[in-house]
């Protein structure tokens, strides 16, 4: 991970007495961006600042920012690493409903229901994630064209689960698990895998000076 820092010098002039720390975030971020990095952490005047932090520090005079720090990583990284922690999972997920599912059939156990649910997040938190990664992946380069079905059928599977759930029908959520889960799962490995090879293979431009200046090294 890049570390740059910034002080209130570096950026008098880009700014005026109204602006607030809003606007000092979201010009880091989209400069940042512009360099196919991403901003992981700000650390004002040495105060580490968390996601609600972030946004308490929103409103804020810009003035108040006299030292800025920021934690960025290499978007290409970042999303290689998002793309193998699903690659690793999602088999993880198929051997989750094998043996915890379909080898310990108990319908009414609240064992049984737990695990359902735990399921359910697991799915849901994938969805999410493609979601995430799509902007990523077109600024990487990445051919989503087959995306679009692969999504519907996600999808699909999913609100099949929800609908199921919201039934207390476990025997139908248990056979779309396993059928047609197996299935969505597999095809999004083999999608996830593809995409993988397209973002080791692309290439950034230069980055640009304005905020390579500030580089003081790296974690």
């Amino acid at each position: 991970m890049e570390v740059f820092n910034f002080t209130a010098a570096d950026i008098d002039g880009f700014f005026d007495e109204k602006s607030r720390m809003v606007d000092l975030f979201s010009w880091i971020e989209s400069e940042f961006a512009s360099q196919g990095k991403l901003v992981c952490q700000f650390i004002i005047n040495g105060k580490k600042l968390s996601e609600k932090e972030e946004m308490d520090w929103a409103s804020e005079s810009i003035l108040k920012a006299q030292q800025i720090k920021v934690l960025v990583q290499g978007e290409k990284e970042l999303v290689l690493d998002v793309l193998n922690s699903w690659i690793e999972a999602l088999p993880e997920i198929e051997q989750f409903v094998e043996n915890h599912l379909i080898k310990n059939k108990s319908y009414t156990s609240p064992q049984f229901i737990d695990d359902m649910i735990e399921l359910n997040e697991q799915q849901q938190s994938f969805v999410d994630s493609l979601m995430s990664l799509k902007a990523p992946l077109k600024r990487l380069k990445v051919d989503l064209r087959q995306w679009e079905l692969l999504e519907k059928a996600l999808h699909h599977y999913v609100m099949q689960c929800v609908k199921a759930v919201e039934s207390k029908n476990f025997v139908q959520l248990l056979q779309t698990v396993e059928y047609d889960g197996c299935e969505v799962f597999n095809n999004w490995k083999a999608q996830l895998t593809r995409a993988k090879e397209e973002v080791q293979n692309f290439t950034s431009q230069p980055p640009r000076a304005i905020l390579d200046r500030p580089t003081t090294g790296r974690l």
